[in-house]
């Protein structure tokens, strides 16, 4: 049973886009509510790619929004996505926004 309006809202938003053949669906979590998101990937048979882990005690808000674009980074430079879609807390989808509109390989001088 869905034990959250969070769980409801991204279960509305990922099942239809699984049941899509021409898209390939890849899921990151951050570890953030970790008992309400595996209960309902589990409930539901759905399985996450990616566990980007990036939830500690006590983090700042600069500490975490570093932390979920070094991570996605490295799921970019694996996957190479075409389209990058977000459901989540603020400072998740402010990183993941941004992390999408970033050039694949950054360097500066």
């Amino acid at each position: 049973m869905v034990q959250d309006l969070r769980q409801l809202k991204w279960l509305l938003f990922t099942l239809p886009l699984k049941k899509i053949i021409f898209f390939e669906l890849v899921t990151c979590i951050t570890g953030q509510h970790n008992e309400l998101i595996h209960g309902i990937l589990n409930q539901f048979g759905i399985k996450y790619d990616y566990d980007l882990k990036v939830m500690t005690s006590d983090q700042t808000l600069y500490s975490l929004s570093s932390k979920i674009l070094l991570k996605l980074k490295e799921v970019y430079e694996t996957e190479s996505p075409d389209l990058v879609l977000v459901h989540g807390d603020t400072t998740t989808s402010v990183m993941v926004l941004f992390s999408s509109f970033l050039p694949k390989n950054t360097h500066w001088p």
